[in-house]
């Protein structure tokens, strides 16, 4: 999608709410008529009307990235939503702030209040909307359950063909997530895509559904004293792996155990996280290849194969590490 400016709003009302992830640099207006059209990667198809009573109808938008996650914050006029698509995806809507949505499918029947979240199939139902705020996402059902199952090994699938209300700490989690988002974007527009956060957004949608903090498999006491055979194979998982882009669900699934057992055991062991972990064994592989004087290695081609996908975030983690920039040893190295 070709970023824009937002264009001035015309509806005072409009611009007294705000826009959730005001800090990305690709900003956007348009009829709320064409939303589905114009970002299909978030919103479903069906019919997206106005209601009769709104002037100027309009919708502002910004769009970022959490790794493949496309995520989209709004603030729209009045709007009468339709929903019909058959798949395997729900919209997550956080409604921020405004008026409530009516919600209806079938029987169901809902009124969806600011603060809170909505995870909604997609498939038939009709929203009907005042003056709102709010963030939207794509997630895809087999994703959320192997989440749901690598956290909880014991629990049965859920079933995601129905919509789910989120309120009180299940969504303000949620809610707190998206503008830890927005202050990464303030500082560095590429943060949000180099940090797997579309897996913690997994995670959290996952104990959500789950309706608790965290859940444990086995308690602590059971892991041997915080270490065994299967946290050796992770380890050496970590070091075979460190260039594909690692998140904590592949380290629970790998391990079998929790994120918490997990963070519990590394700092007892090693003395730092699990995540700190991967990151160390990408940047001693770096270091590693660009002291190896191999004809054509840069910084970025460096950084790309230890698994960052950003060379900014890379050589910032390689100068807080070793103490130097990494184009100062690739220049060094290659003037022996």
């Amino acid at each position: 999608m070709q970023a824009k400016l937002i264009v001035a709003v015309h509806d005072p009302l409009l611009s007294t709410l705000p826009l959730g992830v005001s800090h990305s640099d690709q900003s956007f207006s348009l009829n709320p008529l064409v939303l589905a059209d114009a970002i299909p990667e978030v919103f479903s198809r069906g019919n997206h009307g106005n209601q009769p009573n709104v002037d100027f109808p309009c919708a502002d938008f910004s769009l970022t990235a959490l790794g493949q996650l496309p995520v989209v914050a709004s603030r729209q006029t009045p709007s009468i939503i339709n929903e019909d698509e058959t798949g395997k995806t729900s919209t997550l809507a956080i409604c921020l702030a405004g008026d409530e949505v009516e919600y209806r499918e079938g029987q169901y029947q809902v009124k969806i209040r600011p603060k809170s979240a909505f995870l909604n199939p997609r498939h038939g139902g009709t929203a009907t909307t005042g003056y709102l705020s709010g963030i939207y996402c794509q997630i895809d059902h087999e994703r959320l359950n192997t989440t749901i199952r690598t956290i909880n090994p014991e629990k049965t699938p859920i079933s995601l063909d129905k919509p789910f209300l989120l309120e009180g700490s299940r969504s303000s989690r949620i809610t707190s997530f998206f503008s830890f988002i927005d202050s990464l974007l303030a500082e560095s527009q590429a943060l949000p895509d180099t940090l797997c956060l579309d897996d913690t957004l997994y995670r959290m949608l996952a104990l959500s559904l789950l309706e608790e903090e965290t859940t444990e498999r086995y308690s602590f006491s059971n892991i041997n004293k915080n270490w065994n055979w299967k946290l050796d194979h992770l380890i050496d998982y970590i070091r075979a792996n460190s260039h594909l882009p690692l998140s904590m669900t592949d380290l629970e699934r790998v391990s079998n155990y929790s994120s918490r057992q997990l963070q519990y055991s590394f700092k007892a062991k090693l003395n730092c996280s699990p995540m700190q972990f991967v990151r160390s064994q990408r940047l001693s592989n770096a270091l590693a290849k660009l002291q190896s004087k191999e004809p054509g290695t840069t910084v970025a081609s460096t950084a790309r194969e230890c698994g960052y996908r950003s060379t900014q975030h890379f050589s910032r983690d390689f100068q807080n590490r070793f103490g130097m920039n990494p184009s100062a040893v690739l220049r060094h190295n290659s003037s022996l």
